[in-house]
């Protein structure tokens, strides 16, 4: 199935390639579903246990405005977008999610950068965005409230994105 989801989009994948290819795609979503659980586990820790993937869609042609505003100040466009729906208590919410290419090493072949974050959709979840850097920064001056989220984000290392059977 995702060899030819590959074809579809215009790759030419090799069949004695998709083992190593499908482990990367894998490890790629649980990295970006920790990010998810960072929000979600700081900003809505009553609802991370019933979390789920709802859909999601590929955009590599539409960059987001955060990526967009980034190339116009040097940086490097994101190689690829996500949007994420997830059900949140019950809620549908979006994520956006850049992917960029990162510096590989010897140790780490395969080397890139998610960027997962709240779409600014709405007026809540546009605040969620506003407000997670000032609880980064007071968890930093806190531990112990950082040892909890990431205590909650270990409680679920999954949960949603992995398990559920509507994602596509």
């Amino acid at each position: 199935m995702f060899f030819n989801a590959m074809r579809r989009k215009g790759y030419d994948p090799r069949e004695e390639e998709m083992g190593m290819v499908v482990a990367i795609h894998n490890s790629v979503n649980e990295r970006t579903w920790v990010q998810v659980l960072e929000y979600e586990g700081t900003l809505y820790p009553e609802c991370v246990d019933t979390l789920q993937l709802v859909r999601f869609v590929g955009k590599p042609d539409e960059p987001t405005l955060k990526a967009r505003a980034r190339a116009l100040t040097g940086y490097a466009k994101p190689f690829d977008r996500h949007d994420w729906v997830l059900s949140r208590c019950g809620k549908e919410v979006t994520y956006l999610i850049d992917f960029y290419n990162g510096t590989p090493t010897p140790l780490k072949p395969v080397a890139m950068h998610i960027d997962a974050r709240p779409a600014a959709d709405d007026l809540q979840s546009a605040w969620d965005r506003a407000r997670m850097p000032f609880v980064r920064f007071w968890r930093s001056v806190r531990p112990q409230q950082a040892a909890a989220a990431a205590t909650a984000a270990a409680a679920y290392p999954a949960g949603g994105a992995a398990a559920s059977s509507k994602a596509n």
